[in-house]
């Protein structure tokens, strides 16, 4: 390292090179050349470090049990335990990583010689990976010291405020980012705030909109881009604020501001891309996919269509130009799509879609296993779905199976990511060996599906508890299928257990479950082991609580069927139906 201060960063276009340039006290310039990988590097000893060690421990841990458990090593609770750290310290690293290239790209250009005397050495200090010594720099107690000192001095100098007010905000920002790198959230949020509060401009809203996107803190994240809104500088400035603003409303289920967000992004982007498509048709394609994916999941099926063909259109356009960029854009859009068609009963086309996805991932997942290969499986899921729905049984068999080995395989290596799509496509197959009439094969898949399901929710039971409950249910219909009386009662009766606690504590969300569990188990009672009070006990119950969510379309197949049970016991269900609910005026 020189003896000399950071005065500027610049990235060399085109390039992960980085100039850093330093000067002296006497005005000398020194410049150190590095890639971004050998300035990571430092930062993220320590991740790799720990990441080795855990896979020796993991690889010790597979070769005592392999001949144990054959190919199932990823069932194993420490293998998954083990996989689960490893995977932390993964997403941990990636972040640090995601951080400082942040931080270095939101420096780049900037003539550093201009910003605080705290800020100067405080940046120094992160270049030599010195980040708790900058904080101590930056702590709060010289912070403030340094605000009240510009205030008292700008009462008698009044131009000068605006300049001095930039600079007190980019000491807060790079705290906040050094802050952001050692993973204090609340307090690096702070900082955010006091930045904007100190300095109002795009740059500073931008920085805030973007952190509290990060977090999910959607309202915080949305009022900073609102700010920016007011304060860009260009049209695509504008267009990328208005996306990020689509994107955080449809997350919170507010489609109608959302669609507007998009829309007045679109006309922008479109508008650019007429004058420089080279640099805009991106843009344009990418808010194309983001308004598809919310008009299906407000049901606008011929508008999500137009839209994503658009996409498509445009993806194809600048994947002929450039592939190895754009190439993997197309399979995601014709994916999307293809999960469209097959939504609206178009199921040649649907497939058409699925299997060009598959022609261009196939191919990406030889260059590049590690981040193609999941796509060829997840696809292959969606085509084994659709093949099901068509009753092409050989080949959702065959889908289901080549995905299955694929998910297996990479579970093996990685269970805490896949092995709930090891559970997923079981269950899928599972379903799909129940219609073909091949009960034993069912039975053994929805088995190692729940085997995996009961594992994955003693880690985390808030996410995966509902599975179980899932796989419960369809295994409940095979054993009465298969007049396995006794363990169908087990089955149906464990999985209601399951989504009344979590009807407890999200009414909205798993009520509707408990509802359906306890119309299967009327059923069971009409149809298998004969008890109509029983039966009548459990189908009032479920219609009871499914009621209030009738709008909802597949809550109506549910009704549907409650109502038959009732038909069978020779039950008028008009009369029934005014008896219970005198209140309610729609059946």
């Amino acid at each position: 390292m020189f003896n000399a201060n950071i005065n500027k960063v610049e990235k060399v276009e085109g390039s992960n090179i980085f100039i850093f340039q330093y000067a002296d006290s006497n005005g000398n310039t020194t410049e150190e050349r590095k890639s971004l990988e050998e300035f990571l590097k430092p930062f993220i000893e320590s991740y790799l470090e720990q990441i080795t060690l855990l896979k020796e421990q993991l690889s010790v841990q597979k070769a005592l049990i392999k001949e144990k458990e054959e190919n199932k090593t990823y069932l194993n609770k420490e293998v998954l335990s083990l996989s689960q750290k490893i995977q932390i310290q993964e997403e941990e690293k990636q972040r640090r990583i995601a951080q400082i290239k942040h931080l270095l790209q939101e420096v780049s250009g900037k003539d550093l010689i201009d910003e605080t005397s705290l800020y100067k050495e405080a940046f120094n200090l992160f270049i030599e990976e010195k980040i708790e010594d900058a904080l101590l720099v930056l702590s709060e107690a010289k912070l403030q010291e340094a605000e009240h000192k510009t205030k008292e001095k700008n009462k008698k100098r009044s131009e000068a405020i605006e300049n001095d007010n930039r600079k007190l905000a980019q000491n807060r920002i790079l705290k906040a980012q050094l802050l952001r790198i050692k993973h204090n959230y609340e307090e690096a949020g702070e900082n955010y705030e006091k930045a904007v509060e100190l300095y109002e401009s795009y740059d500073t809203c931008f920085e805030a909109a973007y952190y509290f996107e990060f977090l999910n803190n959607y309202n915080k994240a949305e009022n900073y881009y609102q700010k920016c809104l007011v304060k860009t500088s260009s049209k695509e400035q504008k267009a990328a604020i208005l996306n990020n603003l689509g994107n955080l409303q449809s997350d919170q289920n507010e489609y109608t501001k959302a669609s507007a967000s998009y829309e007045e992004a679109l006309s922008i982007r479109r508008a650019l891309a007429a004058e420089n498509p080279q640099t805009y048709l991106p843009g344009v394609g990418m808010t194309l996919n983001n308004l598809a994916v919310l008009q299906r999941a407000q049901n606008e099926y011929v508008k999500a269509s137009a839209s994503y063909e658009e996409a498509l259109s445009i993806r194809r356009a600048l994947a002929a130009e450039n592939p190895q960029t754009y190439l993997p854009g197309v399979g995601m859009t014709l994916n999307n799509l293809g999960n469209l068609q097959r939504a609206q009963n178009e199921y040649a086309k649907a497939s058409a879609s699925y299997e060009e996805a598959l022609e261009i991932y196939r191919p990406l997942a030889v260059e590049n296993p590690q981040t193609y290969v999941p796509y060829v499986a997840h696809t292959l899921n969606n085509l084994g779905n659709l093949q099901r729905a068509q009753n092409d049984y050989a080949k959702a068999s065959a889908s289901y199976e080549e995905g299955l080995s694929i998910y297996q395989a990479l579970a093996a290596e990685n269970p805490q990511t896949y092995l709930p799509d090891v559970g997923m496509t079981l269950n899928n197959l599972a379903n799909l060996q129940r219609n073909q009439n091949e009960y034993a094969n069912a039975s053994a898949s929805y088995k190692e599906a729940l085997e995996i399901y009961r594992t994955l929710a003693a880690e985390n039971p808030q996410t995966y508890v509902p599975y179980v409950a899932g796989t419960l249910n369809n295994l409940g219909i095979l054993q009465s299928n298969q007049n396995e009386y006794a363990q169908v009662s087990a089955s149906y009766k464990e999985a209601l257990s399951i989504y009344r606690a979590l009807a407890a504590e999200n009414p909205q969300t798993y009520l509707p479950d408990v509802g359906m569990t306890l119309k299967n188990i009327a059923i069971f009672y009409q149809e298998s082991q004969i008890d109509k009070e029983l039966s009548l006990q459990y189908i009032e119950e479920a219609i009871t609580i499914l009621v209030p969510f009738q709008e909802i379309g597949y809550i109506q197949n549910y009704l549907k069927e409650a109502f038959l049970v009732l038909l069978n016991w020779d039950i008028d269900v008009e009369t029934w139906i005014k008896e219970k609910f005198p209140n309610n005026e729609e059946e």
